[in-house]
C-alpha cells in the first residue's frame, strides 16, 4: 500500500514495445510461451504527496514521496481509507473509525468489505488478518468503533491463524479474492467467500551478503478477478528485486520470472510498484526508470497478453452540458421513455472531433460516472446485464446503461472531456424553485430569500469538492495515458439585460444564479488542479448570447418538450430548459478549442489546494436578511419523491437511507405542512402526505430534516411540482402558462 512518487512535469508518450525474450512454461495463459506486450502509458507520473522520505539504492539516493494510508478508496457505500477515514454515500464530509489496536484496513474497492491487517510498520505483525464483508454493519454507533474480529472472520492457516505483512495485501477488482504474504514471507491466496487459504509459492526471502542474515522480501502484489494469476514484485530494494507471475491453479513450477524481462523491455528499469490487473489478461503498474535525459522518473506501464485495441482519439463524458441537452438532434437510443440521455449529434464533442464518440448523459451525477450501481436507465444494476449485453453497450457507445468510466477503461482514449457536478448540487431543482409562479408573477417574493437559505446552497456546492476530487483522481487512475480536460459551466443568463417571458427570474434571482455558477466553477477548478487534470473555464463562452441579451440565443429559456412537465394542459418545462442551443454548443466548442489549443496542453502537476469555503461577504449573502435559524447540510436527492404529484405526496428515504441515522425522529416539510415520523433500523421510512389543500399549484421543495449517522444536521431535499386537488383554479396561472407555452425559446 506504499507508493514512491516524484514531482515532475508531465510528458505523454504512447508506444508499444514487443519483447522477444520470453521464458517458456507449461502453463496456459500468462504462463504459456509467446510474447508479452508492453505499453508505455504516461511518463513522469505525478501523485499527491503527504509524506516525503529519502530512499538509498546502489549508486543513487532519491528524495521521494510515499503515498500515505489516509487516501480514501471508492467503496460501494462511499469511501474508506486504510486508517479508517470514512464517508457515507454522498455526504460531503468524512469521519474517523476507531480501529482495533494495532490494525489497519485494506479497503476492497467497489465493495462493502475490507480486510483487517496487523500494522507491521508499527510492530504489530502478531494480529491475524480478518475479513469484514460489510464494514458499515460492523461499526458501533455513534462512536464509530469497528467491532473486534471474531474467529469466524479470520483465516485459518496451518495449525492457527494467518498473520500477514500488510504491504503485500491486495484484492481483486471484483472483491472475491485477495493475496498476501504470511509473516514468514510465504505468498498465499485468500478466497473471500470461503476464507480458504492457498499457499502457492515458497517463502520469499533473501540473504544479506555482509552479515549472512536472512530477511523477507516485502512484496507488492496483484491478483486477477478469476483468482488464477498473481503478480508479485519487490519495490523497496534493487538488490533483492523480484518480479514474477504465479499461476495459482498449478501444483508446482508455474512461475514466470519477469525481472530480466522488465530489464530488457524498459530501458533504465529500476523497479516496479503498485501493480493491478485491469483485466485477467492485462496488468498495469508504476515503474521507476533511470532516463538519460530526465533522470529518475516514475512512469505508468501496461503489460498484456494481447496487442492493445485500436486507439481512440477522443471520448466525451459527463452530464447534460456535455451530452448536448437542448441542442436536439438526439441519437435515437437516447430519446426513449427509459433513456433520456439526450446525447446530441450537435454537441460540442462532435463539433471538435466529428468522428469521435460521446457517452455523456443528461442528468448524470458523479455516481453515474464512477459509482457502483451501473447506469441511469431505469436503475438497472450491473448484475442485470449479461456479458453479451454489456459488451454490446460498450461497443455501441450507448450512454445511460453502464457507468461512464467503463468506456474509459475499455478504450483508453488519448483525450477525454467531462462536465459533471451540477446535478450533484441540485442546480436544476434550484432553478425550478426560482421560476415558480408565486416567486415571479407577484412582487412580494424571491426564491431563497434569507441568508440561511442561500448559505446552505453555497455550502452544498463547496462541500462537493472532495467528491469531485475523488472522481477526477479515479478517472486519471483508470486511464493514465488519457489527457483529461474538466469542462466548467457557462453563465447562462445576463444579470443586467432585458428578459423575455421565457426566463421568469427577477434581477436578484439572476444574480444568485450567476454567483452559484461561479462558486461551482471555483470548486471544480480547485478539484481539477488538485488532481493533476486540466480545467477549462467556459464561463464567458456565451457572452452576448445569454438569456436576456440581444444576440442570437445560445441558451434555451423555459422550453416545452416531449418529456417535461405539463401545466394546464401544456408541456412547458422540458429537459432542454436553461440548456445550450445548437448555437450554444458551437460557441462551447470554439471556446474549448481556443482554451486547450486543440487539446495540446502539456500535462500539469498536481497542485495542493484548500477546499473552498463559504464567505459571508458574497453579495448574494450580504444583501439578504438573516432569520437566525440553524444551518443544515443540504443534500439534494432525486429519489425521495416523484417529480409531480396531485392530492397525495409519497415521501421515502429508501434510496437515501444511508444519509439518515437509524431509529431517529425526522420531519418531512412541504409548503406549510410538517409531519414527524421515525426511521427504521436501516434509516428508511415511507410517508404519505395529503397535499390537496396546499395554497397554490406550483413548485415546492420537499424536505427531510433529521440527523445523519454522524449526528450532523441534514436536509435531504427535492423540488417537485405539486397540484391542488381542484387544480386548475387559478386564472392567472392558466394565462401565464399559455404565454410560456407559446413564447418559450
Amino acid at each position: 500500500m506504499k507508493r514512491l512518487t516524484i514531482t515532475l512535469s508531465f510528458v505523454i508518450v504512447t508506444t508499444v514495445v514487443v519483447v522477444s525474450k520470453v521464458i517458456a512454461t507449461t502453463a496456459p495463459s500468462w504462463h504459456a510461451t509467446g510474447p508479452l506486450y508492453m505499453q508505455s502509458l504516461r511518463q513522469d507520473t505525478d501523485q499527491p504527496c503527504s509524506y516525503m522520505q529519502t530512499w538509498t539504492h546502489p549508486g543513487f539516493t532519491l528524495a521521494g514521496c510515499i503515498d500515505d494510508y489516509h487516501q480514501p478508496i471508492d467503496m460501494a457505500f462511499g469511501q474508506l481509507s486504510a486508517h479508517g477515514k470514512i464517508r457515507l454515500g454522498e455526504l460531503p464530509y468524512y469521519r474517523q473509525i476507531t480501529l482495533p489496536p494495532g490494525y489497519i484496513l485494506y479497503p476492497l474497492s467497489g465493495t462493502d468489505g475490507a480486510l483487517l491487517v496487523g500494522d507491521d510498520d508499527f510492530h504489530y505483525p502478531d494480529r491475524p488478518i480478518a475479513y469484514y464483508p460489510d464494514v458499515i454493519a460492523a461499526l458501533s454507533w455513534p462512536d464509530l468503533a469497528l467491532r473486534y474480529p471474531t474467529p469466524d472472520q479470520q483465516f485459518r492457516y496451518g495449525d492457527g491463524y494467518l498473520y500477514a505483512l500488510h504491504d503485500s495485501v491486495a484484492g481483486s477488482r471484483d472483491g472475491r479474492w485477495a493475496v498476501a504474504q504470511s509473516s514468514s514471507g510465504q505468498p498465499v491466496r485468500l478466497n473471500l467467500e470461503t476464507l480458504a487459504v492457498n499457499a502457492f509459492a515458497e517463502p520469499l526471502k533473501g540473504v544479506d551478503e555482509r552479515s549472512g542474515d536472512t530477511y523477507l522480501y516485502l512484496m507488492h502484489a496483484a491478483i486477477s478477478d478469476d483468482g488464477r494469476t498473481v503478480f508479485m514484485v519487490n519495490p523497496y530494494s534493487h538488490e533483492s528485486q523480484q518480479a514474477a507471475l504465479y499461476d495459482v491453479s498449478c501444483q508446482t513450477g508455474c512461475i514466470r520470472q519477469l525481472t530480466d524481462y522488465l530489464d530488457d523491455a524498459l530501458s533504465g528499469y529500476v523497479y516496479a510498484l503498485k501493480p493491478v490487473f485491469v483485466t485477467d489478461d492485462t496488468l498495469e503498474f508504476v515503474g521507476l526508470v533511470n532516463d538519460p535525459q530526465r533522470g529518475m522518473t516514475y512512469n505508468n506501464y501496461r503489460l498484456g497478453l494481447h496487442l492493445p485495441p485500436d486507439e481512440h482519439d477522443y471520448l466525451a463524458f459527463g452530464d447534460s452540458f456535455s451530452s448536448g441537452e437542448g441542442a436536439y438532434y438526439y441519437r435515437p437510443q437516447t430519446d426513449l421513455v427509459d433513456n433520456k440521455c439526450h446525447n446530441s449529434l450537435a454537441a460540442y464533442s462532435y463539433i471538435l472531433r466529428p468522428a469521435s464518440h460521446s457517452v455523456a448523459c443528461s442528468g448524470a451525477r458523479l455516481k453515474d460516472v464512477n459509482g457502483t450501481a451501473w447506469g441511469q436507465r431505469s436503475g438497472r444494476a450491473k448484475s442485470s446485464y449479461t456479458d453479451a449485453e454489456t459488451r454490446a453497450i460498450l461497443e455501441s457507445f450507448l450512454p445511460g446503461n453502464v457507468n461512464q468510466i467503463e468506456f474509459l477503461k475499455k478504450y483508453h482514449p488519448r483525450t477525454a472531456t467531462i462536465s459533471i457536478g451540477g446535478n450533484d448540487i441540485g442546480f436544476a431543482d434550484i432553478i425550478k424553485q426560482c421560476i415558480d409562479p408565486r416567486h415571479n408573477w407577484r412582487d412580494d417574493a424571491t426564491c431563497y430569500p434569507t441568508y440561511e437559505d442561500r448559505y446552505e446552497l453555497f455550502q452544498t456546492i463547496y462541500e462537493s469538492y472532495d467528491r469531485l476530487l475523488a472522481t477526477y483522481r479515479t478517472l486519471a487512475t483508470a486511464s493514465p495515458e488519457t489527457d483529461i480536460y474538466i469542462i466548467g459551466y457557462p453563465q447562462l443568463i445576463s444579470v443586467t439585460g432585458s428578459c423575455g417571458v421565457n426566463v421568469q427570474l427577477n434581477t436578484d434571482e439572476r444574480e444568485l444564479a450567476a454567483e452559484l455558477t461561479d462558486a461551482l466553477n471555483e470548486t471544480i477548478a480547485k478539484a481539477a488542479r488538485a488532481s493533476g487534470v486540466h480545467y477549462v473555464d467556459v464561463s464567458d463562452a456565451f457572452e452576448g448570447h445569454r438569456l436576456c441579451e440581444a444576440g442570437q440565443a445560445a441558451v434555451n429559456g423555459i422550453t416545452a418538450g416531449n418529456d417535461g412537465l405539463q401545466i394546464a394542459g401544456h408541456p412547458v418545462l422540458g429537459q432542454e430548459t436553461f440548456h445550450p442551443t445548437a448555437f450554444g454548443q458551437k460557441l462551447l466548442a470554439e471556446k474549448i478549442d481556443r482554451a486547450t489549443h486543440n487539446f495540446s496542453l502539456i500535462r500539469i502537476k498536481v497542485e495542493s489546494q484548500e477546499a473552498p469555503r463559504v464567505s459571508p461577504l458574497k453579495p448574494a449573502l450580504s444583501t439578504v436578511k438573516q432569520v437566525n435559524r440553524l444551518i443544515r447540510r443540504r443534500s439534494p436527492s432525486s429519489t425521495i419523491t416523484t417529480d409531480k404529484a396531485k392530492k397525495k405526496l409519497v415521501v421515502t428515504s429508501k434510496h437515501d437511507a444511508k444519509k439518515l441515522k437509524p431509529k431517529q425522529a425526522v420531519t418531512v416539510a412541504v409548503a406549510d405542512k410538517k409531519i414527524t415520523t421515525t426511521t427504521d433500523d436501516t434509516g428508511e421510512f415511507n410517508l404519505t402526505i395529503d397535499i390537496g389543500d396546499i395554497t397554490h399549484t406550483g413548485y415546492y421543495e420537499v424536505h427531510i430534516y433529521g440527523t445523519d449517522p454522524f449526528d450532523e444536521l441534514i436536509d435531504i431535499v427535492k423540488t417537485a411540482w405539486l397540484e391542488r386537488a381542484d387544480d386548475p383554479d387559478d386564472p392567472q396561472l392558466t394565462v401565464q402558462v399559455n404565454r410560456l407555452a407559446s413564447g418559450g425559446v
